[in-house]
């Protein structure tokens, strides 16, 4: 939260509050979060109701920022949070390999170690003339 030091006699009046939004689906296997900052009036004189920052509990601090926010941008926060959830149990997009492709895996190559310093050449060689490419002759 951030805090004017002082205002109007007070100490620590919050201003802006910033906030994270969690939601799971019933198993708690998916997830998504939305995160931001809401500015929120300050110590209103009129009315007497300051509370001190050390008196400020969850849900004062909620009851702020569904006030500030308004229950329709709280309500299209969740229908999001809703959807990404959604979209993570049942995915609209996937990605496939080619159809013709084996789902076996390959084994790679055992790779041919280096040449040690010093050395002809020749190791890993199987005795072949040393000519190597792609290609023909």
């Amino acid at each position: 939260m951030d805090a004017y030091t002082t205002q109007s006699g007070y100490t620590d009046v919050v201003y802006t509050i910033h906030w994270r939004y969690r939601a799971t689906d019933e198993s708690g296997s998916y997830a998504a979060e939305k995160y931001g900052a809401q500015s929120v009036a300050p110590y209103n004189s009129e009315s007497s109701s300051f509370i001190p920052f050390n008196e400020l509990t969850k849900d004062v601090v909620v009851g702020w920022l569904t006030g500030s926010m308004g229950l329709e941008r709280v309500g299209a926060l969740t229908a999001s949070l809703d959807s990404e959830i959604n979209e993570q149990m049942y995915p609209s997009v996937i990605s496939l390999g080619p159809p013709w492709s084996d789902p076996t895996p390959t084994p790679m190559p055992t790779p041919i170690p280096p040449d040690p310093p010093g050395s002809s050449g020749t190791a890993g060689t199987s005795g072949t003339s040393g000519t190597s490419g792609i290609g023909g002759e």
